[in-house]
């Protein structure tokens, strides 16, 4: 006890707090509690890389000043110098080898206290592992919750802080020993350090499988079952396929019999799994599909990404016929079954499954939320499946279930957003969502390219035949633009989000960066899509070369399927999307005479801060050769002016100008939903107008059409320099 402690004591007054135990409470008050009925904490995915890096910044100073204040306390204890003699432990402490002087250390600390250093620690980590920073989470994991001799923190030297407010300097110690106790967070981020970073593969799984057996002899828990927690295990089988990567890894490099112990840990943590589904534990199941789903999607994109992957694994992973596959999709359609919904549209091969007794959550959100978005991916990846039948247009199918269940996740808002813990949940349940949305733009746009290429057959090479798979991928670009209008009907009708735990806490120390979590009503649909499309339908598959003079064409499209009509419809999602995004902006201060020397600087700062959604559309000159030739070229719906020889007064009709002029129209009804400092106007006139004087020569270079291009080109060019009218109706 230290000697103010003890006079206070003596006297009947009570007892202050020593110096180091103030300084402790004071690094831990530096933090913002989290929301206290928030049974997750918000997602990281939901913030700017910048601001958790200056989240990280008061997280790491905090830890250097609780680190000084728990070593000055340990070393303020009695015969803490003999306890440094206690046994080395490499990776972790173990109950029964802890000595009994360095046990007493720490009883000055109450409950609260050292569950608050648990969780900055652990939050630290979070940060740390989300980020990147590997090597430095695991110094920190050691520093504080092991006692390993010879440990060089690396606390000291994380330049971050201030020259002034660094804590500590190099520091040669063991580390504190302090005890995770029931605090998951902190058994979860230790657990996914040991398998990130450059150690190799042995030395990781070995920590790792340490540091698992500390966790089941109820190292601090006071269990002792032999029980992993729920909540840890699921956390677990989102990180199995990187256990199983260094086991294997391990395993090429020692050989089996050197990593048997270690293979037994993951053996019995399969059957820890095994034990979780039977008892139809909802968590554990669901963290299990998603970690298969991720490993399907990397196998999908490895296949995109990279021609000279073998096809073959591919195929065989995700055939459905493969037990794993049949597997998963009745695990899935078990807990579908599981929501009890009427309106619930359940694929073919989900139909007549029985439903599993769900277990009591305290949250039926979170539940529901969690098991449409699940389904959606495995949809998904059903869907741009590698087999035959599922690049061909039967895989309309899985991606109509999947679009009719992501509307109901959209559904699903109103009553998250009323519950209690709105300030967490209904974030979590907009990044699903828009997770979602995401995963469904890029199947279409994938099955669409998918489709397009697929060769046609010797009695498939007639006009007809072409044009039914042209009409199999207008129709498929068609159902992702309708996601897009639904997605932005809906954020249209919430109304503003409430307090972010962030803000509602109390922060003594200023945040370096006053960057707020993003509003969730934005749908953050990124430009890239609506290139894509456009590039999608200026492909020879959907819009050939012109056809000459005479010759037969092939059938049109129906009206609204027309390539022209859905890049017009694309744009004016667009401008609206931007409107939106717009509209959720903070609003820029004035800026005084001082200022104007920044503009520069400040110009700089905008482009880096712009919104992915309000990004430019027109990059390039492929993106703008596309718009061209789409509205010049795409098969006309009325018959084209009898003459060449002039254009028309007007542009009457479904004719080239009337189309440029519907195009510029639109081109420019985007650019004027953006803010001013995000507007590109003159840049992208000038790229639109080579493109559309290119696609002219190419398609009306000689002959009698001569005059009329070089008049609709003087036209164009009117329209570039922004001359009144010349993008109106009027012409």
């Amino acid at each position: 006890m230290a000697p103010s402690a003890a006079s206070s004591s003596a006297t009947g007054s009570p007892a202050r707090p020593s110096a180091p135990l103030s300084r402790l409470r004071q690094a831990l008050q530096s933090i913002p509690s989290r929301s206290p009925i928030a049974a997750k904490p918000l997602p990281l995915r939901l913030r700017s890389p910048a601001d958790l890096e200056s989240d990280l910044v008061r997280h790491r100073r905090a830890c250097a000043e609780a680190h000084d204040a728990l070593s000055a306390l340990r070393d303020a204890a009695p015969h803490s110098h003999d306890s440094l003699a206690a046994p080395d432990h490499d990776c972790d402490r173990k109950g029964k080898g802890r000595a009994e002087d360095a046990q007493s250390w720490d009883d000055a600390l109450d409950g609260l206290t050292r569950r608050g250093v648990v969780q900055l620690v652990a939050e630290t980590m979070r940060l740390q592992l989300h980020l990147g920073h590997f090597s430095s989470a695991k110094e920190l994991d050691r520093a504080f919750f092991s006692l390993r001799p010879g440990f060089a923190t690396t606390i000291a030297r994380q330049r971050s802080v201030g020259r002034k407010e660094r804590a500590t300097a190099a520091v040669r110690e063991r580390g504190l020993g302090l005890s995770r106790g029931q605090e998951h967070s902190a058994w979860m981020a230790s657990l996914a350090a040991q398998l990130q970073g450059g150690a190799s593969d042995a030395k990781a799984l070995w920590r790792f499988t340490q540091l698992l057996r500390d966790l089941r002899a109820g190292t601090g828990s006071g269990t002792g079952t032999g029980e992993i927690p729920k909540v840890v295990l699921s956390s677990l089988a989102r990180l199995f396929p990187a256990v199983q990567g260094r086991l294997r890894g391990a395993a090429c490099k020692r050989g089996l019999k050197n990593v048997s112990k270690e293979r037994d840990e993951v053996r019995r943590l399969l059957e820890d799994f095994e034990a979780a589904e039977l008892g139809d534990d909802d968590l554990v199941s669901l963290a299990l599909l998603d970690s298969t789903a991720e490993k399907y999607e990397a196998l999908l994109s490895l296949t995109e990404a990279d021609s000279s992957v073998d096809r073959r694994e591919v195929k065989a992973a995700l055939d459905p016929d493969d037990p794993l596959f049949r597997r998963v999709e009745a695990s899935m359609s078990s807990l579908l079954a599981s929501l009890d919904d009427p309106d619930l549209p359940l694929p073919a091969q989900y139909h007549d499954t029985p439903s599993a007794p769900s277990t009591p959550t305290p949250d039926p959100f979170e539940r529901r939320s969690h098991i449409l978005h699940t389904a959606i991916r495995f949809l998904v990846i059903r869907a741009l499946s590698p087999h035959p039948h599922a690049t061909s247009p039967r895989a309309a199918p899985p991606l109509t279930s999947a679009s009719q269940l992501y509307k109901l996740l959209l559904d699903s808002s109103p009553s998250v957003y009323h519950s209690r813990e709105a300030d967490v949940a209904f974030p979590r349940l907009r990044l699903r969502q828009s997770s979602a949305l995401f995963r469904l733009l890029d199947a279409h746009l994938v099955s669409a390219r998918q489709v397009s290429a697929a060769p046609l057959r010797k009695k498939q090479s007639n006009r007809h035949r072409w044009a039914e798979r042209r009409d199999a991928c207008l129709k498929t670009l068609s159902r992702a633009l309708d996601l897009v209008e639904a997605s932005l009907d809906f954020v249209s009708t919430l109304p503003r989000p409430p307090p972010s735990p962030l803000a509602s806490s109390s922060i003594i120390i200023a945040p370096v960066s006053s960057a707020a979590p993003p509003d969730p009503r934005s749908l953050g649909l990124s430009p890239t899509f609506f290139r894509s499309l456009a590039l999608l339908l200026n492909a020879p598959s959907i819009l050939p070369p012109r056809a000459p003079e005479g010759a037969k064409p092939a059938p049109a499209p129906a009206a609204h399927l027309a390539p022209f009509a859905l890049l017009l419809r694309a744009l004016e999602l667009l401008a609206r999307a931007r409107a939106w995004e717009n509209g959720l902006l903070a609003p820029a201060p004035a800026r005084t005479g001082k200022d104007k020397g920044q503009s520069r600087r400040e110009q700089q700062q905008q482009a880096l801060s712009t919104p992915v959604a309000l990004q430019p559309l027109v990059t390039d000159s492929l993106v703008a050769h596309a718009l061209a030739r789409i509205a010049l070229v795409s098969p006309l719906v009325a018959p084209s002016p009898p003459s060449f020889a002039a254009p028309a007064p007007a542009p009457t009709g479904d004719s080239p100008r009337a189309r440029l002029v519907a195009l510029f129209s639109a081109l420019e009804r985007a650019q004027e939903a953006l803010p001013r400092s995000a507007q590109r106007r003159d840049r992208e006139r000038a790229r639109v107008a080579r493109a559309v004087r290119a696609v002219l020569g190419a398609e009306w270079g000689g002959g009698g059409e001569r005059e009329w291009r070089e008049r609709m080109e003087e036209w164009v060019g009117e329209w570039e320099r922004g001359a009144p009218g010349a993008g109106g109706g009027g012409g």
